[in-house]
């Protein structure tokens, strides 16, 4: 995006030392906006003229600015956000005693996003359960269609009356159901309209990964599974990186291998289809055998914003365990 031709010769940009603050002053008529890029003390004083009748031009430099800053700055913070995939596992009642387990130590925890996904049948008891508990509670699927003659499938409104979000694309879904990145684009563009934020779930096989096609068939997942996807509305996804050679099978990528992926391949097709301020925003998650042992050590890489849990989620003590790393790893951080 740049400023319209009108607009254009009024950008200056002048370098200047102090005010050290964010300051935002003056009129759509003069607009001046102060920030500090922490590295070096340099300052950045930007001044527009004659916007007046140009509000596309006046929040564009406004955007511009502040992107830069917190960019620059490393001020963006991604909260770490953990969410358990129950998968096809607990019945209400054993979802019941799980919850009843781990909820009073979850709740403690605020600097971490948490979230539960169990069947449908135990959705609406999960809900209430969780209620008051900072819990996020979430559907493992949803279907495209509104309503209809869809045997065995459910519509986005009917999760959005009871759900925060909703997990789309999960790998198995695709080895199991047929799932493909059409299928994805549909479920998500439903899921978002109805008001869900969703988590998109990418991952190479096994074979995928021995041949060096991780970046590719990653790329072809997020291009085709995102297309069509507003800015705006990116706001709402999470995505989950999971290899799939690495879910349920004990094996886990290095937390090397595996930011490597986030920060190389996924984080810059999230720039180059919303922006840069919003992907550095974007919540990229790892699943694929997360334990409480390695937890931490994965958290703690730079593009790693959490986890989708699947088998250490149906037990209290290793998901609050995985929710607990996740706390240090965010205060570890907030501390840099």
């Amino acid at each position: 995006m740049v400023p319209c031709k009108r607009c254009a010769p009024f950008f200056v940009f002048k370098r200047i030392h102090p005010p050290k603050t964010l300051i935002c002053k003056g009129s759509p008529a003069q607009l001046q906006l102060y920030y500090s890029m922490d590295h070096g003390g340099i300052f950045y004083k930007i001044e527009s003229l004659f916007f007046k009748k140009c509000k596309f031009c006046q929040d564009l430099l406004v955007k511009s600015v502040i992107e830069n800053y917190l960019i620059e700055t490393g001020e963006i913070m991604r909260k770490i956000f953990v969410a358990g995939n129950w998968k096809m596992n607990k019945t209400i009642a054993e979802a019941q005693d799980l919850l009843e387990a781990m909820l009073p130590q979850l709740a403690e925890i605020d600097n971490v996003e948490k979230g539960v996904a169990p069947v449908y049948l135990a959705i609406p008891s999960v809900v209430e359960q969780c209620r008051e508990s900072g819990v996020k509670v979430g559907a493992q699927n949803v279907f495209w269609e509104a309503s209809g003659a869809y045997t065995g499938e459910v519509a986005p409104a009917m999760v959005a009356e009871v759900c925060d979000f909703v997990i789309v694309g999960h790998s198995e879904r695709r080895k199991y159901f047929g799932e493909t990145d059409e299928t994805v684009n549909k479920r998500l563009k439903a899921a978002l309209a109805a008001g869900l934020e969703v988590i998109v779930c990418v991952g190479e096989t096994l074979e995928e990964n021995e041949a060096g096609l991780t970046a590719a068939v990653v790329t072809r997942q997020l291009t085709e599974g995102l297309a069509g996807i507003t800015e705006a509305q990116a706001a709402k996804i999470t995505i989950a990186y999971e290899p799939v050679w690495a879910i349920g099978t004990g094996l886990a990528a290095t937390p090397e291998d595996a930011n490597r992926v986030h920060k190389d391949v996924i984080r810059p097709l999230l720039k180059q289809q919303f922006g840069k301020l919003t992907s550095q925003q974007m919540r990229i998650q790892y699943g694929g055998s997360i334990t409480a042992d390695n937890a931490a050590e994965l958290f703690a890489m730079s593009d790693i914003d959490g986890g989708l849990v699947g088998g250490a989620s149906l037990k209290a003590d290793s998901f609050v365990a995985i929710v607990q790393a996740a706390s240090k790893v965010a205060l570890e951080k907030k501390e840099l």
